[in-house]
C-alpha cells in the first residue's frame, strides 16, 4: 500500500490512537509483570511500547504509511507484552502460535528474497526493496499472532472477568456421574506431590471436578463455573452468584498449598449453597420461615443484605454466620476428599482419618512426618 500520511502525522497518529485504546487495554489484557508490581509492570509496558513502536515505524515509514500498519504496529506492542505476562497460563498456545508464525514467514521470506532478479542495474534497490518486504511480512505475521493469543484472552476478560476458566465441564445437574467415586481420578491430583506438577490449566480442570462434586453433595440447582484471576491481597478465592462463578486468586492456585486449595474451593461451593438458601427461603411464607431448619438461612439473608468485606472489616466479616458455616465447611469436608484421596493412591497414615477434626490438625499431622 501506498503512504496516506506525512511522516509526523504518521507518528502522531501511533501516539493519539495508542492512548485512545490504552484504557481498554488495561480494562481487558493488562496484566503485571512476574515478580514486578503494577507501577513497575505499567512503566515496563509503555517502554516496551515504545520500543517496538519505534521498531515498527521505522519498518514502514518509507512505502507504508497507512492505517493498516498503524493498526498492526498497535496491536503488535500489545502482542509482545501480552506473550511475556501471560506466558505462564497460555504457554502451550503461545509457544504453538510462535512456532507456527515464525515457520510461514520464514517460507513466505524465502520465496520474497530469493526471486529471480531481472535488473542487473538496479540489483542493490531491489534487494533492499526484498528484505524490507521480508521484516513487514514478518511483523505482519506477528501482529496477526498476536491476535490469534490475545482474542481468547480478551474474551474471557470481557464475559467472565477471569483471564482463563477451566476447560472441564460444567453441568447443570449434578447426578452419580458428578460423585466423588466418579471423579476420583482427576481429583486425586490435589493431593501435594501431584499437584505440583501440574500446569494452571490442569489445575483449573482438579478444581472444575472439586467444584462439580461438592455442588452435587449441596445440590446445587446450578453451574458453577472456576476461573483465575489475580485478585487483591488476602482474598483467596470469592463466589459471584451474578453469574454463577468462583473466582480463585492466579497465585493461590499456582503456588498455593494444594489441601488450601482444596479448602478455598469447598469453601465458596459452600456459599453457591448458601445462596440456593436464600432465595428458597425468599419464596417461603411467613409461618414458613419460622421453622428452625430455616433459621440459618434468615441469617444468611439479614448478612448478605449488608455483608462485611474484610478489607473494610476483617472481625466483622470474619463473625459473619456465612463466612463461619463457610469455613468449616472447607475444613471439614477437605477431609472426606483427602480420604478418599488415600485410599485411591493407598497412601497410609499411622492414625485414622476420623481422628482430626479440621483440615489444619491433618496438614500438622502429615508435615511433622
Amino acid at each position: 500500500m501506498k503512504n496516506m500520511m506525512e511522516l509526523g502525522e504518521y507518528i502522531k497518529e501511533h501516539v493519539v490512537w495508542s492512548l485512545l485504546v490504552f484504557l481498554w487495554f488495561i480494562k481487558l489484557l493488562f496484566r503485571c509483570i512476574p515478580e514486578f508490581t503494577y507501577t513497575e509492570s505499567l512503566f515496563g509496558f509503555v517502554i516496551l511500547s515504545v520500543i517496538v513502536m519505534a521498531i515498527c515505524i521505522t519498518l514502514t515509514w518509507n512505502r507504508n504509511r497507512n492505517y493498516r500498519n498503524l493498526i498492526e504496529n498497535i496491536i503488535l506492542c500489545w502482542g509482545v507484552f501480552v506473550c511475556i505476562t501471560y506466558m505462564d497460563l497460555y504457554r502451550t498456545r503461545i509457544v504453538y502460535v510462535g512456532i507456527a508464525t515464525a515457520v510461514i514467514s520464514l517460507l513466505l521470506s524465502i520465496l520474497v528474497l530469493f526471486r529471480r532478479i531481472r535488473r542487473r542495474d538496479k540489483r542493490y534497490l531491489i534487494i533492499k526493496r526484498r528484505v524490507e518486504n521480508a521484516a513487514i511480512l514478518w511483523k505482519r505475521n506477528s501482529a496477526i499472532a498476536s491476535l490469534v493469543i490475545m482474542v481468547p484472552v480478551a474474551t474471557s476478560s470481557l464475559l467472565y472477568g477471569t483471564v482463563l476458566n477451566s476447560k472441564a465441564e460444567v453441568v447443570k445437574v449434578y447426578g452419580d456421574e458428578h460423585s466423588l467415586k466418579a471423579n476420583i481420578e482427576v481429583i486425586s491430583d490435589i493431593e501435594p506431590s501431584r499437584w505440583e506438577t501440574l500446569s494452571i490449566e490442569q489445575k483449573l480442570l482438579v478444581a472444575q471436578k472439586i467444584v462439580n462434586t461438592e455442588a452435587r453433595f449441596y445440590g446445587v440447582t446450578h453451574e458453577i463455573l472456576v476461573g483465575t484471576d489475580d485478585l487483591s491481597i488476602g482474598t483467596l478465592a470469592y463466589y459471584r452468584d451474578s453469574t454463577h462463578q468462583i473466582v480463585i486468586d492466579l497465585d493461590h492456585l499456582a503456588n498455593g498449598y494444594s489441601y488450601d486449595v482444596l479448602s478455598s474451593l469447598l469453601h465458596e461451593v459452600y456459599h453457591a449453597y448458601t445462596w440456593d438458601l436464600i432465595k428458597l427461603y425468599q419464596k417461603l411464607d411467613e409461618e414458613e420461615r419460622n421453622l428452625l431448619i430455616f433459621y440459618d438461612a434468615s441469617v444468611y439473608v439479614k448478612e448478605f443484605a449488608d455483608y462485611k468485606d474484610g478489607d473494610e472489616n476483617f472481625y466483622a466479616y470474619y463473625t459473619q454466620l456465612a463466612e463461619i458455616h463457610a469455613r468449616e465447611a472447607g475444613e471439614t469436608e477437605s477431609l472426606e476428599y483427602i480420604k478418599a484421596i488415600n485410599e485411591y493412591l493407598g497412601i497410609e497414615l499411622d492414625v485414622d482419618m476420623d481422628e482430626f477434626s479440621c483440615l489444619q490438625e491433618y496438614i500438622d499431622y502429615i508435615s511433622k512426618e
